[in-house]
């Protein structure tokens, strides 16, 4: 939930306020009616720091999907720092998903490509790569990598459409 409404506000509305009335603010003190006008000139190109974010988490989808990270790590703890069973078991378990870090990306990268798919329509082709290699990864991990810890029966799913529809508002 907080990690959510951190990206919504920290990268979006941080970005769009910065990008595109910082640069403008000396017009804007000369003319302040002219608001909508400058903001009509200056959000697209703030689309092009989405896209960019978004081929960022796109490219860093097969490195998730193999874990390279955790595979590092395990390697140099189990040659250098585990000395029983139990110590080489806690290291190569596999863990959980975070399940709130996932949904609040996700939900934000739908609110980005909802938000500003008007405005760049480019945006909407790169979201839909993103969501496309977070299926297949997520659907591989969750099914034959991470153990679950707990169920939910679907309570949460209410709490993220919540938070969708309120990001676009």
């Amino acid at each position: 939930k907080f990690a959510y409404f951190f990206l919504i506000f920290n990268s979006f509305l941080f970005v769009v306020i910065g990008g595109s009335l910082f640069n403008k603010l000396e017009e804007l003190s000369d003319n302040p009616s002219d608001i909508v006008p400058i903001l009509g000139e200056s959000l697209p190109k703030v689309g092009t720091f989405f896209i960019c974010f978004i081929t960022l988490a796109l490219g860093s989808g097969p490195a998730t999907l193999s874990l390279i990270g955790k595979l590092i790590v395990s390697g140099i703890m189990l040659k250098y720092l585990c000395k029983t069973d139990r110590e080489r078991a806690a290291v190569l378990e596999p863990g959980s998903n975070a399940y709130g870090v996932k949904y609040a990306q996700s939900l934000f990268f739908l609110t980005l490509s909802f938000c500003y798919g008007a405005i760049t329509p480019v945006l909407v082709l790169f979201g839909f790569c993103y969501f496309g290699l977070e299926y297949i990864s997520s659907c591989y991990l969750l099914s034959y990598v991470y153990k679950s810890r707990f169920q939910t029966a679907g309570s949460g799913f209410l709490s993220a459409v919540r938070f969708a529809l309120g990001g676009f508002l």
